[in-house]
Parts: C-alpha cells; sequence; structure tokens
C-alpha cells in the first residue's frame, strides 16, 4: 500500500512539473537569422523498452512472490517481444532507409538539385516515477553520413550508434517518451520548408506509470489526452506505429487508438522478423520518396551512356529468395567486390551498386534461377565532366597584337583530366564574345591527345583588350552533358605589339658608305594600343632586355643581338651589327618576351624576313680594278718566271739528226747515201717559238716507205759523253732505240735508212 501511495505522489509531482518544463520548450523561440536548412527527413525512432516487452507484465502486485516488486519469482505474462525485434526492426529497419537516401542522394546530383539532408534519432523509453530514469537517448538528432567499411560497403553512420542489447526501463510511458522526442524535433515550431519530420513507434501498445493516468476500463481517455498534449508535435510529424506484440496480449486493444492518431497505412503489427524490412522499405518510400529511376523489369539489355562519373543500379527483390545479376558489357558479372564499386549496400530486399566511371555500353539484368522477377533501377549520375580549364594554345597572355586560339581540359571531381573515349566522339562548342561579338568555334582533338581540345579557328582578339566570357557547351549526341559559362579570358590592352621597320623584308641592305663598311640596323616599334610608346612598369626585366633578334647568314653565320631602348623615338628598339661583310642573303627573326609582374611570361609570336646585304657601287670598282691589275701582275710574273726559267735551265737535246736513204740507180754510182731530211734538235720550240721542248717528237717529212710513224728525242749520256737517244716508232715493226754519243756517229734504221748525229759546235745551243 505505501509502494502505491509513493507512485501516485510521484505521477502527481510529475504532472505538475511537465507542463512547465513543456512550456518552457515552446517558449524557446527558433534560432533567427540562420540559413534555411536543406530539404530532407528527421526521423526519431521510438522504442519500446518496458518490462513487459522483454520479461512480461506483473499479474498481480499483490502477490507475496511480488515483494519486492521485482523480484524473479513475481508472476508475470508471457514478454510481448521475446525476440527482442524492437532493437532489431531499428538495426534492419535502418537499411531499406538508408538504401534509400542513398540512390536518391546519387540521384539529384545531375540534375543540379540541392543535396538532401537526413537526420536520425533514437529514444528508448519505458516508465518510472522519475521520468529520467524511464528514458534513454543512445542516439541524439544526427545527419546520416556515408562511411565504408574495409570491405568497401557503404554503411551508415549511425548504425555503429544505435544500441544493440534489449533494455529494462519499467513501464510504458508513452507521454514522457512523445515530449523527449519533441525536444529532439523542436516540435515547438513548424518544420521549415522542405523537411518532414518522422516518427516511428515500436511498442506493444499497452501504456503503464505514464505521467497520464490510463484506465484499461477506458483506453478513450488516455489516448484522447495523449493526442491532445503532444498536438503540436502529431500536427507536424508524420507517425509510424509498429506493434511488436507476439501472443497479442495488448496490441488489439490499443491499436484502434493508434490508427487514430497515424491512420490505418501506417499503422500495423509485427510478428515475424522477416516482416522488418518489407514493413521499413515501406516507409523509406514514403518518407524519403522514391528513387529517382523508373523500375525496370530484370529480363533484358540496357544502355549507359558515356562520361558517367557515377551510376547506381538498384536491385529490387520481391522476396527474399529472389536474386539477380548485372553483366557489364564485356560479358563480366557485377559482383560487391567490383575494382569501379565506390559502394555496395545490400538489405535483404534490396542490393544496391554504385560504380564509379561505369564501363559505357550495353549490360544486362538476369534473373538467378526461378521466382518472381526482380525489378531494378538504372540511377544516372552525373557526368564526369565536373570542371574545364581554358588557356591560351600559345601561352599564357594573350594582346590585342595577333589573333589567338584556346586549349580547353575537362576534369572530374577529383582533378584528373577526362580524355576522349574511343567509339563516343564528344561535339563541343565555344562561343566568346568580345567588342559585343560572340564567335562561336568547335573544339577538336589536340593531335594526339585524347584530352586537350583546340579551337578550329583562330579568333580575332580585337583592339580594346578587356576581360571576355566563354560559353562552353559539351553534347554527347543529342544530349548535353557539361555546359559551363563560368570562365572568362583576359586580354590586357597594356601588352605591346611590335613590328619591324627595318631591315626590310625582301630587302637590300648596303655594306659600304663609298668605300668605308657599315652595319646592319635592326629597328622595330612597339606600340600600345596603336600608339607608339615603350611598355614601361609591365615586364620586370629592363626594357633593353625583352627584344632580341637572331640573325643567321651564309657560311653558318648566326649572332644573337639584344635591342634596346631609342631614346629618340618613341617605343623604339634598335641595334647596329657590324661584322656583315658577307655578301649575301640573311635571315632576321624578332622575338618579345617578358615577365609581367604578376609572374607570366608573355611572348609574341616571333617575326621573321629575310634581306640581302651587297656591297656599294664604289666598292665593287675599286675592288674589280684591283683584281684585274693583280691578275694582269700574276701573268706578267709567270711568263717572266717561264722565260727565266726556260733560259737558264736545261739540259736539252742539242745537235742535228740526218735522215739519209740508200742510193739506188744512177745515183749509187756515184754515192751510197742520200739526205733526205735535216732535224735540228735545238729549233724544236713551241707556243710561238716561246718555249723550247725538251722532248721533241718528230711526225712530219718522215719518208712513206720508211713506215716510221715519228721519231722521238730524248738528250742521253753514257757517264762521259752525251748525246742524244731516238726512238724510231715504226707502223708494223718493233720500235729501233738508237744513242748517240760522237760527232758524226751514223746508225741504220733498216737497210735502206740510216740516221747520222752531228754534235753542236761549242758554244752554241
Amino acid at each position: 500500500m505505501r509502494y502505491r501511495l509513493l507512485v501516485l505522489c510521484v505521477l502527481a509531482l510529475t504532472i505538475l512539473l511537465l507542463p512547465a518544463y513543456s512550456a518552457a520548450q515552446e517558449e524557446d523561440p527558433p534560432p533567427s537569422g540562420a540559413d534555411l536548412p536543406p530539404p530532407g527527413v528527421d526521423l526519431v525512432f521510438i522504442v519500446d523498452q518496458s518490462g513487459s516487452m522483454s520479461r512480461g507484465s506483473i499479474l498481480n502486485l499483490q502477490d507475496p512472490r511480488c515483494t519486492p516488486v521485482l523480484q524473479s519469482t513475481c508472476p508475470r505474462t508471457e514478454p510481448t517481444d521475446p525476440d527482442g525485434l524492437a532493437i532489431k526492426a531499428v538495426r534492419e529497419g535502418l537499411q531499406p532507409i538508408f538504401n534509400q537516401i542513398l540512390v536518391r542522394q546519387e540521384g539529384r546530383k545531375p540534375e543540379g538539385l540541392l543535396p538532401e539532408e537526413h537526420r536520425i534519432g533514437v529514444v528508448l523509453f519505458g516508465g518510472n516515477p522519475n521520468p529520467d530514469l524511464g528514458i534513454e537517448v543512445p542516439v541524439p538528432l544526427t545527419r546520416i553520413e556515408i562511411e565504408r567499411d574495409t570491405d568497401g560497403r557503404m554503411r551508415s553512420n549511425i548504425e555503429r550508434l544505435l544500441p544493440t542489447q534489449v533494455r529494462n526501463l519499467g513501464d510504458t510511458a508513452f507521454s514522457v517518451a512523445f515530449e523527449r522526442a519533441c525536444a529532439l524535433l523542436q516540435c515547438n515550431v513548424p518544420p521549415p520548408p522542405g523537411r518532414k519530420r518522422v516518427i516511428v513507434l515500436l511498442t506493444d501498445g499497452r501504456p503503464a506509470l505514464d505521467v497520464i493516468n490510463f484506465d484499461q476500463n477506458n483506453p478513450a481517455a488516455y489516448f484522447a489526452e495523449l493526442q491532445r498534449r503532444h498536438a503540436m508535435l502529431f500536427d507536424h510529424t508524420e507517425l509510424w506505429v509498429f506493434g511488436l506484440d507476439q501472443q497479442d496480449q495488448f496490441w488489439s486493444r490499443t491499436a484502434p487508438y493508434w490508427r487514430e492518431i497515424a491512420t490505418d497505412e501506417r499503422t500495423g503489427l509485427l510478428t515475424d522478423p522477416a516482416d522488418i524490412a518489407p514493413k521499413f522499405r515501406e516507409v523509406a518510400l514514403n518518407v524519403i520518396g522514391e528513387p529517382p529511376a523508373p523500375a525496370q523489369e530484370c529480363n533484358g539489355s540496357f544502355t549507359i551512356a558515356p562520361y558517367l562519373a557515377t551510376v547506381t543500379l538498384l536491385l529490387e527483390y520481391p522476396d527474399f529468395d529472389s536474386k539477380a545479376v548485372f553483366h557489364l558489357p564485356n560479358g563480366e558479372t557485377l559482383t560487391s567486390e567490383a575494382p569501379s564499386l565506390l559502394g555496395y549496400s545490400y538489405t535483404g530486399l534490396s542490393e544496391t551498386f554504385i560504380l564509379r566511371n561505369p564501363a559505357p555500353g550495353e549490360w544486362s539484368c538476369q534473373m538467378v534461377g526461378t521466382g518472381v522477377r526482380p525489378q531494378f533501377r538504372n540511377i544516372k549520375g552525373q557526368f564526369s565532366l565536373a570542371r574545364v580549364s581554358v588557356g591560351y594554345a600559345a601561352g599564357p597572355l594573350a594582346s590585342t597584337c595577333d589573333d589567338f586560339s584556346l586549349v580547353v581540359t575537362y576534369f572530374d571531381d577529383n582533378g584528373n583530366p577526362i580524355a576522349e573515349l574511343p567509339g563516343y566522339p564528344l561535339q563541343q562548342t565555344l562561343a566568346i564574345t568580345i567588342d559585343d561579338k560572340t564567335t562561336t568555334r568547335n573544339l577538336v582533338r589536340d593531335g594526339a591527345a585524347a584530352d586537350r581540345w583546340l579551337l578550329d579557328g583562330d579568333v580575332s582578339p580585337g583592339t580594346k583588350g578587356g576581360t571576355y566570357p566563354l560559353d562552353i557547351t559539351v553534347r554527347y549526341g543529342e544530349e548535353v552533358i557539361f555546359h559551363d559559362t563560368s570562365q572568362t579570358i583576359t586580354i590586357d590592352p597594356r601588352l605591346p605589339c611590335m613590328h619591324l621597320i627595318t631591315p626590310r623584308d625582301g630587302g637590300t641592305s648596303s655594306m659600304h658608305q663609298r668605300l668605308s663598311p657599315i652595319g646592319a640596323r635592326i629597328t622595330v616599334q612597339l606600340t600600345q594600343g596603336g600608339e607608339p610608346q615603350l611598355p614601361e612598369g609591365i615586364f620586370r626585366e629592363d626594357l633593353s632586355q625583352i627584344v632580341s633578334a637572331q640573325l643567321s647568314g651564309p657560311g653558318g653565320f648566326s649572332q644573337t643581338v639584344q635591342l634596346e631602348p631609342d631614346s629618340d623615338h618613341p617605343g623604339q628598339f634598335t641595334r647596329l651589327v657590324d661584322g656583315l661583310q658577307t655578301a649575301g642573303v640573311y635571315t632576321l627573326t624578332v622575338t618579345l618576351r617578358g615577365t609581367t609582374y604578376a609572374g607570366e611570361v608573355y611572348e609574341l609570336r616571333p617575326q621573321t624576313i629575310t634581306f640581302t646585304r651587297a656591297p656599294g657601287m664604289l666598292w665593287l670598282i675599286v675592288e674589280y680594278a684591283k683584281r684585274f691589275g693583280a691578275a694582269i701582275a700574276i701573268i706578267v710574273a709567270l711568263i717572266g718566271a717561264g722565260l727565266f726559267v726556260f733560259m737558264v735551265t736545261g739540259p736539252f737535246p742539242r745537235g742535228t739528226l740526218l735522215l739519209e736513204e740508200k742510193a739506188t740507180g744512177t745515183l749509187a754510182q756515184t754515192r751510197e747515201w742520200n739526205p733526205i731530211k735535216t732535224i735540228p734538235l735545238s729549233s724544236q720550240r713551241i707556243i710561238f717559238g716561246l718555249f723550247r721542248t725538251r722532248w721533241p717528237t718528230i711526225r712530219k717529212g718522215l719518208p712513206k716507205d720508211m713506215e716510221v710513224r715519228k721519231l722521238k728525242v730524248r738528250r742521253y749520256s753514257d757517264g762521259r759523253n752525251e748525246g742524244v737517244k731516238v726512238t724510231v716508232v715504226r707502223t708494223k715493226k718493233s720500235p729501233v732505240i738508237l744513242q748517240f754519243t760522237r760527232d758524226g756517229e751514223k746508225k741504220s734504221v733498216d737497210s735502206n735508212y740510216r740516221i747520222t748525229y752531228e754534235r753542236p759546235a761549242y758554244g752554241k745551243r
């Protein structure tokens, strides 16, 4: 009796204090000035952990076996949740909810929708004279985040916070539990736009030891008061109530009242563990929302587009016995260990694969075994083209001087460049607006590089300079897979332009001024905004270092020339190059290169010309005169030297050769030999008699019947005497060699001819 009195006193005190506590909660204003939270769901599990769930209710407090009240020998009813389904339902029920959150998150990305933020809390309650002792909050309202295990499976961060052991928290105080859930959800104010509040209550349905008196003979009064007290919570919160009463000891008697609060569709009885996953999948569909892709029959092929960063494949099984598999375009089977998986989740009635950079092409879904055919959803993620980088093809800067081209590179979320996939060409356009004129160019592959694209034509920079917007569109087929308008390019009008003044392209540069040699002057003009001006304050380098020329010419000539500002002419850079005294064609290449104060290199396209270096006319005349005089002098010197050598050098064949023929007929009576030719050797001369012959050859005046073609005469000496050696070259016979050393010496050529040698008189040549 004293125990009951104590319980009643505590209840009365609690009833007096709770409204004040509730009012204090309702008086707290919402945070002011805060940004609206993202769309999503705040879900609180309220889990009945009363003694009736795990141990059963006391049949009779007056029974002596119940003194003290918690004696194990106290007679009790059968526990309504002997298998601990309440705790198990929270753990297993979270999986389909998390899975639904996961697939919706992946499906919202390509649509550009705000990411949803979902929060979950868990309240375990019972009943106790001290309400704080009859309630636990193992999971305060916490944002759901994706975590990956070492095996690559995706799980919720909430999962490791969930309770694993059944509690015994006394009786069943629903009002206290709803009060605590209200505090978690801040139910004193309506939910912000886009957010939804949900409570899932797991209980056997029978209240006891609550702040509201419960009369089992008049349960309607209790539930009416419960609904009145928590009207703010129920008006803005979607309530689901699941009965856990294996023997249906209490549920059927209170279920009608729960249906009035939570509606018929959101109220039901769970008696089989196999019912948890299907029931919570229903909750997930209603609370979180449908997946973003329609369901398809798992009985054939489907297409995955190229250039996707991610794709989510969701298999939905009608029962626990169903099973299906996906096949890649190459015929491989997709498994939970696939290296391309970003995450994998399995709930018994669903299987989720999130793939990174999925292989494009024809995939297939096939059922394993027989039975009810499962369905699947192909949830297309974002395309892999996440951002774009645009630069100048010729360097980091451009000016108003020259037409320019742009180079474009695309990157994924991880910063990796994206290449064009073989067989899946991209159609790309880039539009640029300069001076209110829009130019659109196609983008084409930059040579063999599969991840760089260039404009298919140069763009004029205009005359003003400035920052110009770009509009980049990438299509695959008819679908736009990337569009960016955030990029700009800047053309700085202060960057100088350059043109070459001297020498003139194709012109001729004189090498002499009268008879004095002169160099070649190189002059370039720099302009800013079309006006001659020095680019002061633009480059880090001294102005004398920004303009250079490379000069090459005949004979491998090459020289680098640094041009300097000309103080007498605004914007001009000049240099006189000496030493170009070789006539011919020269090539001149002029370059402007400098580093801005921002650290960027500015370099103009090199300007190349050719010009000819030619000697002056007066110098040519003098030069030719010198050369002609030198040639005459050389000729005279050669002639004099030849005469001198001719006169002082020797020896020469000297004397006379007398060719005689044997006399015949009447002449033979008077003499035996007749002279027929005299050959004076000292008179054999050539080139108009200027030179004497050292080795004379006689061909003329020889008798034909002698059958001699020529006589070759050489000087001859036997050591003591000097003479000549005559070689008689005959037509059909062997040569005859005759040697003469004495005056008047005679030698026969054959029986009819002979030669007599007459030595010259002393002192004669």
